[in-house]
């Protein structure tokens, strides 16, 4: 068995994550091996990193907010396993040219601060804030 686990949050710290693989393994079984878990982004969700910087992932305490999110993390993946039945699975596609844009700009040299990902200036940059100067270019085509 596997759980697949999307929480509509900017990110999760690596110490969610591993509370929650922990809590599903002891509550319902499935091996924290078999836990997928992503963060879609999300600009109106509550915080979930805390007061790590952006991006920034560490093995610290959790705040309320984190171990209230991992408890209702596995809440749910407990009463999914309680729902268990057949399924199938598709999948179909559709275009919608109008509704795609590309989100990633170039930007001046010197307008971007260090990422904590990679510790160097990125290039590129998604909705560039106001106040900044504006973009160069677009940083490719959009995906159809």
């Amino acid at each position: 068995m596997l759980a697949l686990v999307v929480s509509g949050r900017l990110g999760l710290l690596r110490s969610v994550r591993i509370g929650v693989r922990q809590l599903i393994e002891a509550s319902t079984g499935i091996p924290a091996s078999n836990v997928l878990i992503s963060a879609t982004h999300s600009d109106s969700g509550p915080n979930a990193l805390g007061d790590a910087p952006r991006g920034f992932v560490s093995d610290r305490e959790l705040n309320d907010y984190q171990r209230f999110l991992v408890r209702r993390i596995v809440d749910g993946v407990r009463r999914a396993v309680n729902q268990l039945r057949p399924a199938e699975i598709g999948f179909g596609t559709v275009g919608v040219p109008e509704h795609v844009f590309n989100r990633r700009w170039f930007m001046k040299g010197g307008t971007r601060p260090v990422t904590p990902f990679r510790g160097q200036t990125e290039k590129g940059e998604g909705q560039p804030p106001a106040g900044r100067p504006p973009p160069v270019e677009t940083r490719g085509p959009a995906d159809r």
